[in-house]
Formats: structure tokens, sequence, C-alpha cells
């Protein structure tokens, strides 16, 4: 095909839509220089590409780009005209470079205000490989200046960011440069902290209770800004930008920052700090023990996400059979049951496919558990004598369950071993290590460093403790536990958070002569101030209920401890 010399495209491309915005003047002044570089070289303007709110680095996937070497390609195109050469691409990878490539093979040629570049030409393509290498270069820079002046703004307390990415409820002044509580916002959140520490755990009931998008609950209980503190713990990869097909950038995915920035910018927050704790914990058990549903019907399973197997300590499963002539709910181990497979489209549930066979715990009847955990409840719970000696044993624990020690004990030890490394690199600088003792030595040290660090992560500095009275206070609801309806059990249980081992195990036979033993075999509360290291343990025996009966045998005996 012949080529008509002298056509030429003209490349308009801005960064950002605030830029193409009417009122600014950053397109005219881009087509005003290109009507005169036209003019100059004696060209005639056939093409227009327009690209609007995508950077220099994206460009290569955005629609008007796609366009442009379509023109490219079918060959009646002599050049491309555009106001400087960071208009066409700004590299941000080599691959990026393959443009100029195709640019060369078809005899483009590339006119700015300043030069004309000629990519089939030795000197031509050294120039392009500088001009536009350096327009990388700069955006690069660009981007680390700002990215610093934007951590430097963190660390002060101030916002970085638009008003948008604040966390519901809060508000930033840019004049006086603080934080603010918007005002008919944040007591939707207040009540959000205290009914799910209540017990109302699922998202759906608590975005319709306080009028706070679904989508944004586990954000807010999780967001340690209502304590007061803004805390920085993750930042964004630019590695893992994807771009969409508009050819503008998607998000980046969220990494661990190595160094979290926390500040303070209220003085006084909206939720103590016992109540955030209290419900972060809340959040972890829920995704642990796995606390979904499905529907907003009256939850049948009383003590669904509380249960942990006695063989495996895996968290038992709650599901239901139903063979079109009755409908039975079971208690079931994880790593019995399996993990849930492909979806059933006729019948319309998951089908759990992929068996583990890992643990010989039985199906357990949901009737006949309940029945057992709460004759041991009522049984337990409101007895005088275990109360006293469970507080007891509960202020012993925290006598000698206190972090602090911990914490300073790990600090002394992690800064024990980053002196070692110092010395370790010392002596390899003076010869007395050859290399491959000097990596071996650093790989061990670096390995505990980590370890260390690990540990000292999941202690907290300050234990939360409830006195004598506020124990009792806690307790107390369960001396009245056959008195309440199934709500207000769930939302008890909840609160105080007791997990249970159940074990349930078969007689060996098949068919009607089978018969599957539920043992109780003990629950731990997780009461405030106790360690993770140290749970204050109720240890049931064995409550036994075998075969049909409904009437669960009594516990011989109950002792209350704090397990190591």
């Amino acid at each position: 095909m012949t080529k008509n010399k002298g056509n030429v495209v003209e490349l308009i491309r801005v960064s950002t839509d605030a830029q193409a915005a009417e009122g600014r003047a950053g397109i005219p002044a881009q087509k005003t220089a290109c009507k005169q570089i036209a003019q100059r070289n004696g060209l005639t303007t056939k093409w227009t590409v327009q690209i609007e709110g995508v950077s220099g680095s994206a460009v290569m996937s955005s629609p008007g780009m796609r366009k442009l070497e379509q023109i490219v390609r079918s060959g009646e195109c002599d050049g491309i005209v555009m106001k400087e050469h960071s208009r066409l691409i700004r590299p941000e990878n080599f691959a990026d470079y393959a443009l100029l490539e195709l640019l060369k093979e078809h005899s483009v040629k590339l006119y700015t205000a300043d030069d004309v570049l000629d990519l089939s030409t030795n000197t031509g393509q050294f120039f392009a490989t500088v001009q536009f290498g350096m327009a990388g270069y700069e955006r690069r820079v660009i981007r680390e200046r700002t990215t610093a002046a934007k951590e430097e703004l963190r660390r002060a307390g101030k916002c970085a960011s638009a008003d948008h990415t604040l966390p519901f409820g809060i508000g930033y002044d840019r004049e006086n440069e603080k934080y603010y509580w918007v005002d008919h916002e944040i007591g939707r959140v207040v009540r959000l902290f205290e009914l799910f520490t209540r017990g109302e755990t699922r998202f759906s009931t608590l975005a319709r209770k306080t009028g706070i998008p679904y989508t944004s609950v586990r954000y807010i209980l999780t967001n340690p800004i209502y304590t007061g503190w803004r805390v920085y713990d993750q930042q964004r990869d630019p590695s893992t930008k994807r771009v969409d097909t508009e050819g503008k950038y998607t998000d980046a995915r969220k990494v661990k920052r190595d160094e979290p920035i926390r500040v303070r910018v209220f003085e006084k927050g909206v939720i103590s700090d016992d109540l955030f704790a209290r419900a972060r914990e809340l959040l972890s058990l829920k995704k642990e023990m796995n606390w979904r549903r499905n529907n907003d019907q009256p939850d049948r399973f009383l003590y669904r996400g509380l249960l942990r197997c006695a063989e495996c300590g895996s968290a038992l499963l709650s599901i239901s059979h139903s063979n079109g002539h009755s409908h039975h709910d079971y208690y079931v181990c994880r790593s019995a049951h399996g993990s849930r497979g492909r979806w059933d489209s006729e019948r319309r549930v998951f089908q759990w496919r992929i068996k583990h066979n890992s643990c010989p715990c039985r199906r357990m009847r949901r009737e006949r558990v309940d029945a057992m955990l709460d004759g041991l409840i009522n049984a337990r719970l409101s007895d005088p004598n275990f109360l006293y000696k469970l507080m007891r044993d509960y202020e012993q624990t925290l006598t000698s369950g206190n972090n602090r020690t911990q914490i300073e004990r790990l600090t002394k030890e992690i800064a024990a071993a980053e002196e070692r490394k110092r010395r370790l690199k010392v002596l390899y600088l003076k010869g007395d290590l050859d290399e491959r003792e000097y990596e071996t030595a650093k790989s061990s040290v670096a390995t505990q460093i980590a370890a260390t660090q690990k540990l000292l992560k999941d202690l907290s500095p300050e234990v939360l403790q409830i006195s004598k009275k506020g124990l009792a206070e806690l307790l107390s609801p369960f001396c009245e536990w056959d008195m309440l309806r199934q709500e207000d059990r769930r939302a008890l249980l909840v609160a105080i958070v007791p997990v249970f081992k159940v074990g349930g195990y078969g007689n060996g036979r098949t068919g009607r002569a089978a018969r599957t033993e539920i043992l109780v075999k003990g629950f731990y509360l997780k009461l405030p101030g106790v360690p993770p290291q140290r749970e204050a343990r109720i240890n049931a025996g064995d409550a036994v209920m075998v075969g049909d009966n409904d009437r669960p045998c009594s516990a011989e005996s109950i002792t209350s401890t704090p397990s190591r």
C-alpha cells in the first residue's frame, strides 16, 4: 500500500480527569501546539486521538492507544504530532518500548515542538530511547516525592488523602488540619459496637439496625481510629496494579507495612479500648469458628460456632439433612466432614465432597447436644461454690499472666539478637568468617528475630481486667438460664464466648443398631484479661449421652484451673 506523505495523527493526552475538565487549559494548549507543529512541517492532520484520564504508564492499554496502533498498521500514517514525548508514553517497563518498534516498522516519525525523531535511523533510535527513558524516570521521581510527602503528613497526624477515603463518621478540617467527629454518623458507630459486643454478630442485621452500609461493618469494627488512634499498618504495592479495559489503573493490592505508623488524632475516642478489644476478639472468633447464616430466621443451632471437636480440636460445623419425610440438624467435626465442594444446581446447595477422614468423631444430633450443654450450664454456672472457685482462680491467672514482663523480656531478646547480627558482620568484614559461615549464622539469627517478633506482636502491653464484682455480674444471667428465650441465650453465649469440647463416637454398628455416644469433655471461658496463652479452663469431666436418651447425665466433678 502506498503511503500518503504528510498525513499525521494529532495525539492529545491528559493524565487525570481533572485536567480534562472544563476551565482547564491542558487540552486546548496541546491542540494549539500540535497545530503549530503541523504547520511548521507542512503536515496534514488526518486523525485525532484524544486520551483523557489515563496515566502515561497505563496508556498502552487504553482504547485510544489501540486506535492509534490500528492507524499505524494501516500504512497510511506518516507521523505522530504531539506537544512533548511524554504525551505518547512514560515507560513503566521494557515491554512498553514495543510501541517504538511498531512505529519503526511502519516508518512513522515523531513530531514535537523541539525535534523530529525518525526511528528508522540510528540517531533517531538513540534519541527516542533517551527521551522516553527520561519521561519514565520523571514519573517515578514524581511518584517517590509525593509518596514521601504523604508519609510525613501521616506521621504528623494529618490527612494525606481525599475526604472520600476517611472512615465512616470521621471528617477532616483542612484549614486547621484536625480530624473531627461527624455528629449524625458517629452515634451509629457507637451503636454498632454496642450491638456487636452484646451478641448481635450478623452483619446484615447490624447494618439494618444502625443504617451503616453492610460492606462497611467489618472495617468499622477493626478501625482503631474510633479509640482515638490513626493506624497505618498497610500500604499499596505498586507492582500489583492492574489496568482495566479503559486503560485506567485499578487499586493495587494492600500489603503489610514493615514499620506501621500509629499517631494520636483524638484526645479521647468514642469507643473505649476494652470495647474495641472485645470487638476484635469476637471478629476473630467469628472467622475461626464459622459464624455464618444465610437468612434472618431464628437460629435453631444455639451453640453454633461455640463447639470444638474433643478429638482434634477443629471447629464443629452445623449442618441440616432432609430426606423428604423428616428433617434433622447435626453438629459434625470439620476434619471428619470435609471441605465445601462444588455447587449442586439441582438441589441448590453446596455438596461436601472433599473428605478428610482424619477424625473419628461422628455427627451428633443438635437436640441432644443442646440439651446436654443446657443442663451443664444450668447445673454449674449457678453453683455458688463453683463460681467462688472460678473467681479465685481467675484472680490468680491475672496476677501471673501480666504481659508487661513478657514484653520486656522479648524486647531484650530482640535487641541481643540484633547485636549478634552486628558482630557477625564485623567478623565477616575482618575475615574471621568466610561467606558461607556468615550467611548460615546470619540466617539463623534472622529466623530467631522473626519468631520473637511474632510472639511480641501477639502480646498486648495492657492486660484488660475486671473486678470480682464485674465477673459476678458477667456470670449472673446464667442463674436464670432455664427462663431465657433462645435468642437471649444465644446473645449471652456470644457475650461470654465459652468454647465447648464435644465428641461423638459410634458403637461400630450400622442401621438401626447404630448408636452415637456424645461426650462433653469440658469448656473454656474467654474471660477478659486472660492472655491467649493462659485461658481460664473449666473441666466438666465426661457428660455422656448415649442413643436416644434425651436426658444428659450429670457430670461427676468440675474444676476451674488455668490451662498452661
